[in-house]
């Protein structure tokens, strides 16, 4: 997932970086061992993060023994669902990135978290140049069929120039990405490996190559007018 979120970290979070102007806004749905909000404080030590999980021994596990800083990340034990619902209902959008990395007991997204009411909520949290990048597992036919649709919530959703699939290397993951008005992920979809290795150049990544781990994304363009 961080791979895909630096092929879209916004071009501004880039030349904000080190400079005092606005760092991106992060929001991670599912905390696990924290490796994405410890990866973007890192990264991003500016940024402003949060990660919801509704499970108070995996807070205090990501926390107490691998490494997440409570001093850098805000992190709010809740059912990341209820959370989402009652946000989007009195907050503006504010969100450059959320990340949605959610399973059950059985390895499984839950449905209430690809569904489209899920998705506009998160819509409504996004900023002007936000995207929400979900993380879904594959490699059976359920599972399968949960990503199939899921990506047809996403383009009900944002739209079909401003959704795009990747898959990633090695693993049995499909990401899905959908962007709010001044993206067009669609449009984006073929250079993904070369913007992600740009960004990490940028922010002086020299060890991690994220071009690697990202196939090339399958995006549904947006049509373009007649005439």
């Amino acid at each position: 997932m961080a791979s895909a979120a630096l092929a879209f970290l916004p071009r501004t979070s880039l030349t904000n970086v080190g400079t005092g102007g606005k760092a991106p806004s992060i929001l991670c749905l599912g905390l696990g061992g924290g490796t994405l909000p410890s990866f973007f404080s890192c990264v991003l030590p500016e940024a402003s993060i949060t990660a919801v999980d509704i499970d108070s021994a995996v807070v205090e596990a990501s926390t107490m023994c691998l490494g997440v800083s409570v001093d850098r990340v805000r992190i709010v034990t809740a059912d990341a669902l209820e959370w989402v619902y009652t946000t989007a209902q009195g907050q503006k959008p504010s969100f450059d990135f959320i990340f949605v990395d959610i399973f059950d007991g059985s390895n499984e997204t839950p449905e209430a978290f690809y569904g489209r009411p899920f998705l506009d909520a998160l819509r409504k949290l996004l900023a002007a140049d936000g995207v929400v990048i979900q993380n879904l597992h594959t490699g059976t036919q359920r599972l399968d069929r949960q990503v199939n649709l899921a990506q047809d919530a996403f383009i009900d959703t944002f739209g079909i120039g401003n959704y795009c699939k990747i898959e990633a290397q090695w693993q049995q993951n499909a990401i899905l990405v959908g962007s709010a008005h001044g993206v067009s992920a669609g449009d984006m979809a073929s250079d993904l490996s070369k913007r992600s290795r740009d960004a990490a150049a940028h922010l002086g990544m020299r060890s991690f190559d994220p071009g690697q781990r990202l196939k090339p994304a399958k995006g549904l363009p947006r049509p373009r007018a007649a005439g």
